[in-house]
């Protein structure tokens, strides 16, 4: 995540996914004051069920800030 702008105060982001139960992926992060950017994980949640690969959508968004988000493919690794 990065942010533009005023950088003296640490910024909570929040980070929100659709469909659910397809990742991990923590449900907010901070970008410590005086940088720009937060780094976090997410991992495909695997299970047993074949699915197909798959669009999962991510949203950040922060107070007084515009929001964004990306389109993840999660691949199906179980046999068709």
């Amino acid at each position: 995540v990065t942010r533009s702008g005023n950088f003296s105060a640490g910024l909570p982001v929040s980070i929100t996914h659709q469909p659910s139960g397809q990742i991990n992926i923590p449900s907010n992060v901070t970008i410590n004051a005086n940088t720009s950017t937060a780094i976090f994980n997410l991992t495909a949640i695997d299970n047993t069920l074949v699915e197909g690969n798959r669009m999962v959508t991510v949203k950040v968004n922060a107070t007084n800030h515009r929001g964004d988000s990306a389109n993840i493919q999660i691949l199906d690794n179980e046999a068709t």
